[in-house]
């Protein structure tokens, strides 16, 4: 599937990343390959490599599936966990980015969070209410893989990150 269909689809499946998403536009981005605004550098060395069998991670995804997030029964949106693993594993993205999935990481008001971990920060993300925020997270892993380094975050993503934690004092 190409880009600008994955764009136009209402409801993509994450194999459809499997050809590079991360250009597409559709009514909540507009152009996937700005620049983040928080230090993600796109231009990082490749990852050095660690004694062993693995290579050191440029990033960890940790997808909530607690109490709130993902709970259809609860009138949540789902979340694609074994869409995802499944995913992870086929094209070999743990090498870069570790998908990692939780019990409940908070905030429960706001229904399936993502944590995104980097070396130097962490971003928070929500509400991931539909399958093309999933295809796009999918489809940014896909990319960090190729370039061996962590690219820009799409704006789609860019848009969901929230302040998780109070900067002022109670």
């Amino acid at each position: 599937m190409n880009a600008a269909t994955l764009a136009h689809t209402q409801a993509p499946a994450l194999s459809s990343v499997l050809s590079p998403p991360l250009a597409h536009e559709d009514s909540r981005t507009r152009s996937a390959n700005q620049s983040f605004p928080h230090s993600i550098a796109s231009d990082a060395p490749p990852a050095p490599k660690s004694p062993g069998r693995c290579t050191l991670q440029r990033a960890q995804v940790v997808l909530c599936s607690g109490c709130c997030c993902g709970r259809t029964d609860k009138n949540r949106p789902g979340v694609p966990l074994d869409e995802l693993k499944a995913l992870w594993k086929l094209e070999k993205l743990g090498t870069t980015v570790q998908l990692s999935i939780s019990g409940c990481l908070g905030p429960c008001a706001m229904a399936n969070v993502a944590m995104l971990i980097f070396p130097d920060q962490t971003l928070w993300l929500g509400p991931l209410t539909h399958d093309i925020d999933y295809a796009v997270l999918a489809g940014w892993a896909i990319a960090c893989r190729d370039a061996g380094s962590l690219s820009p975050l799409p704006l789609l993503l860019q848009r969901l990150v929230f302040q998780r934690f109070s900067l002022s004092p109670a």
